[in-house]
């Protein structure tokens, strides 16, 4: 199946710190990030998510808030897609979103 984006993927390498809550608590695991660009990111985790639950994604640089569209096993990982609700703003920043 190929997939038609609006907006081209970046790709990288650097790992961010996950947070979500599906309904049932807060939950929180280390993802490395694939791609990514300023409606969402393709994340690999060793933990499942839940579609549907908030995520909030921290980075080294950036941080931003979204929801999973999608959670697949890839070689004993979980790759994990999310939709930005916002688009991510500087670390350590007041969000402007809040």
């Amino acid at each position: 199946m190929q997939y038609q984006r609006l907006q081209e993927r970046y790709q990288t390498t650097g790992t961010a710190q996950l947070t979500w809550d599906s309904g049932d608590g807060a939950r929180e695991c280390s993802a490395r990030v694939r791609n990514i660009n300023s409606g969402g990111a393709q994340l690999v985790t060793a933990k499942a998510l839940v579609p549907g639950s908030v995520a909030y994604l921290t980075g080294d640089q950036f941080e931003c808030l979204g929801e999973v569209v999608y959670c697949r096993t890839s070689a004993g990982s979980f790759v994990v897609g999310i939709r930005f609700r916002y688009e991510p703003y500087l670390r350590n920043s007041i969000s402007p979103h809040v």
